[in-house]
Formats: C-alpha cells, sequence, structure tokens
C-alpha cells in the first residue's frame, strides 16, 4: 500500500479487481459465447467453460470493490469535483468506444442481430439509453447505467453533506434489510 498526500490507494483491491473483472471476460469468452443460452459463435472451449461458467460473479466483486473506492474517493472530495472526477473518467472513454463500435457495425454488420438507427446513436451517447427504453449499442454497456445511478447516490451523499456519515448510514441500511 503505497501512500499519496491526498488519498491512500489500496493497490491489493486494484489487483482483485483487475482479476474480477478478467473472469468475467473468461466468463464471455468461453462459456456464455458458446455454451450459454445464447450462443454467439461456434468455437467451443469445453474445459475452460466448464471452469469459467461461474464467471459472471466477478461483476459482484467488481461492483463491490469499486463501490467501496467510489466512496473513498468522494470523502475527500467536493460535490463539483466528484461529479467532474466521474464524467471525465467514464465518458470519453465510453463515446471513444461508443464509435468504435458504431463504426464497426456500419461498415461490416452482415447480420440483423446487430441494427443501428441515429436515434438509438443518440439515445447511447447520453449513457442513460436504457431509462428511454433504447437498447444498448453493445451488450456489455449494461453495467454503466448502474454506475451512473451508484455515482448520482454518492452524489447526493456529498451534495447533502453525508458522506462523513456512511458508517451510519451503511450499518443502519444492513440493520433494515435483515429485518
Amino acid at each position: 500500500m503505497k501512500t499519496d498526500t491526498k488519498a491512500t490507494r489500496f493497490y491489493e483491491l486494484d489487483l482483485i479487481r483487475f482479476i474480477a473483472a478478467l473472469v468475467v471476460v473468461l466468463f464471455h469468452y468461453t462459456f456464455r459465447g458458446a455454451q450459454g443460452s445464447s450462443a454467439y459463435t461456434s468455437t467451443t472451449y469445453s474445459y475452460l467453460g466448464e471452469f469459467f461458467k461461474y464467471g459472471y460473479l466477478g461483476v459482484d466483486l467488481f461492483f463491490v470493490i469499486s463501490g467501496f473506492v467510489i466512496l473513498m474517493t468522494a470523502k475527500g472530495n467536493s460535490f463539483s469535483g466528484f461529479m467532474k472526477s466521474r464524467f471525465t473518467r467514464l465518458y470519453p472513454a465510453y463515446w471513444l468506444c461508443l464509435i468504435i463500435t458504431t463504426c464497426f457495425i456500419l461498415l461490416f454488420n452482415n447480420d440483423e442481430q446487430f441494427r443501428l438507427s441515429i436515434p438509438t446513436f443518440l439515445a447511447n451517447i447520453t449513457m442513460l439509453q436504457e431509462l428511454f427504453g433504447v437498447e444498448n449499442i453493445d451488450g456489455v454497456y449494461w453495467s454503466l447505467l448502474i454506475e451512473l445511478k451508484f455515482y448520482c447516490l454518492i452524489a447526493v451523499a456529498l451534495a447533502l453533506n453525508l458522506v462523513k456519515h456512511t458508517k451510519s448510514m451503511l450499518s443502519l441500511w444492513l440493520i433494515i434489510t435483515l429485518i
């Protein structure tokens, strides 16, 4: 663990988060892509698929770790600083991937499974497409709305100056959940 003047970074969590993301990728390539309920390819990895068929659980682990890390970054931040850091971290990379995916679909798509329209693209630019009832251009974008909702929750906590009471609020939430 290395300590900065601004914050403490847990490199171990970065490693676990990377492993969780890698396991999800392996799940998609070795199990879901070929053996899952909706096979996308005829290539099979029977041994690896059996091993990584539980890789979808990496998403939950990734979200738990990310939630912890994001909350830690919010503690030493203002509302506007938090919103700016989240926007600049998420949207530019998302827009680049969205444009690349759109170009590939427009240039190389011969399959009815991947249809694209201008309204679909424009809705996807917002990252709120699911709220408008519009499909994701790429299925892997489903988690981004969940991430945005979490950012909004943290932003509200920052705006109301509640971040300093996180432990108390989470303890109360846990008790309510148990009841």
